[in-house]
Formats: structure tokens, sequence, C-alpha cells
């Protein structure tokens, strides 16, 4: 046989296999794979409603999304002592 039909035939046979577990484990749920969660998460900017005193205002924010669960988180830096503390706060359903 010729080498390029040989390395041709492994090669389609690997694609094949990877798309057929890709098939399953995309049907069962199991999204657990780190090749799985490329993609997984959106940063998006927006306005959020913000509770004061006198009235409610709009404050810009950056908003973390899980397309898998659709779980958001907002993202909060203080200044504390000096240092700053960032971290990403679950948004409640």
């Amino acid at each position: 046989m010729n080498r390029s039909f040989v390395t041709f035939l492994i090669l389609a046979i690997l694609c094949s296999t990877l798309a057929i577990a890709y098939g399953r484990a995309r049907e069962s749920g199991d999204i657990s794979n780190p090749s799985f969660q490329v993609g997984r998460f959106v940063l998006e900017s927006g306005e959020y409603l913000a509770p004061s005193h006198t009235a409610e205002r709009r404050l810009p924010g950056i908003f973390k999304i899980d397309t898998a669960t659709g779980k958001v988180w907002k993202y909060t830096a203080n200044v504390a002592n000096k240092q700053t503390i960032e971290k990403w706060v679950p948004i409640p359903e």
C-alpha cells in the first residue's frame, strides 16, 4: 500500500473515533473533561441596579456566564488595608 494512503486511513479512523467519543460525552452530559471546557465561560460587560439610600442607580459591571449551567457571577474589587481584593460574586437566581 502507498504510505500516504495508510497515513490518511489512520487519520480518518482517529477523527471518527474522536467524533464518536465527543458525541457520547455531550449526550451523557459529562462535560467535566477539560477538552469540553474550552469556550464554556463568557465575559460580558453591562449594568446592574445597585440599591442606595435614596434610590436605585445603574452601575457598570463585568459578568462571567457559565454557558453549560447558566450560572452568573459579578466581578468585584475592593481596597482594604492598601490591598486590592478581587473576586467573583455569584448572582442568585
